[in-house]
């Protein structure tokens, strides 16, 4: 009887021990399978991570873009005043100008007629001729003189037409800088609807 109550504890020992086993093993595969829920969950929170990360690094930039874009068109604004004042300021200074270019021109048709009526009114004696030929001579170093003015006024409104195309490109790059500032803005827009 003793035998048989040892046999029977052997197989229950036995059947304990295959239960036992079975158990762990169980066990393990669940371990298996929660270790890797656990990783893919690590895995997706890292991409959640560095999703996150990445918009918000890119919104980030873009808004130090929409900064300096914004800083640069102030600017572009206010060089393009100071262009207009310039112009403005040539533009009244050639006013000027022409004005006394006309009155320059006026004062050489006189002196050409100064010159026309001296030639008409010289006298054969030799000593008259001389002196007239001089008062002629003088008028015609005048005429160049005020000639030569002329062209350097003439240079001045030439200068003015060159301030005006610098005025103009500065306009172009402005609409350009407001172009980009709109695209920038109308996606930041976007980001925060979604």
């Amino acid at each position: 009887m003793e035998e048989s109550l040892s046999w029977r504890t052997l197989v229950n020992l036995q059947i304990g021990l295959i239960e036992s086993k079975e158990t762990n093993a169980e066990l393990s595969k669940q371990i298996d399978q929660l270790q890797a829920a656990k990783e893919e969950f690590n895995q997706k929170l890292e991409r959640l991570r560095l999703s996150s990360n990445k918009d918000m690094i890119e919104s980030y930039f873009e808004d130090r873009e929409i900064v300096s874009l914004s800083q640069e068109r102030e600017d572009a604004l206010t060089k393009g005043k100071s262009l207009q004042n310039d112009l403005k300021s040539a533009r009244n200074l050639i006013g000027k100008i022409r004005s006394d270019i006309d009155h320059r021109n006026k004062s050489i048709t006189k002196l050409e007629e100064q010159c026309a009526e001296t030639k008409a009114s010289i006298s054969i004696a030799s000593v008259e001729r001389c002196e007239a030929l001089k008062d002629i001579e003088s008028m015609r170093s005048n005429a160049e003189e005020q000639r030569s003015i002329i062209v350097r006024l003439s240079n001045n409104i030439t200068e003015e037409k060159i301030l005006g195309e610098r005025l103009k490109k500065r306009n172009s790059e402005l609409k350009v800088i407001q172009t980009k500032l709109e695209r920038l803005q109308h996606r930041q827009e976007q980001r925060i609807v979604k």
